[in-house]
């Protein structure tokens, strides 16, 4: 019972997690993968994809992998790594992207290690870290 999620994010790169999540998808439903699966998984494809191609539920699966769009902009393709990033420094700047609430540290080029040790030892006092490059 209860409320179904119409968008499941998976950062896990588990696959058993990614096809747990069919459970708790809403019809129409869309599962985006921030990273992919590396280790193997033993399933039913069949019944995995039928969530995808069956009624009621009708998912979408997406892969967000950055790196998929070309690094410059040109006139061929609207996406790449060049405007996304012009689109997210625009929306900083223009305080539509509030980042102060998904960091808990700003750090020197020379605090990058302990940074990094602080992000995988202490995940819930590193929540995000910011480079000061100047």
């Amino acid at each position: 019972g209860g409320h179904k999620v119409s968008t499941y994010i998976d950062a896990s790169g588990m696959a058993s997690v990614i096809e747990a999540s069919m459970e708790i998808l809403a019809q129409h439903g869309e599962v985006i993968l921030l990273g992919s699966p590396r280790e193997p998984h033993e399933t039913n494809l069949t019944r995995f994809l039928q969530y995808y191609h069956n009624y009621p539920w009708y998912h979408t699966l997406k892969g967000a992998l950055e790196f998929s769009y070309p690094t410059h902009q040109d006139e061929f393709s609207k996406h790449s790594i060049e405007r996304n990033s012009k689109i997210i420094i625009t929306l900083i700047l223009e305080k539509k992207l509030l980042i102060k609430p998904i960091y808990s540290h700003k750090i020197k080029p020379s605090g990058i290690q302990a940074a990094y040790d602080g992000l995988r030892e202490q995940p819930d006092e590193f929540v995000g870290v910011i480079i000061d490059w100047d």
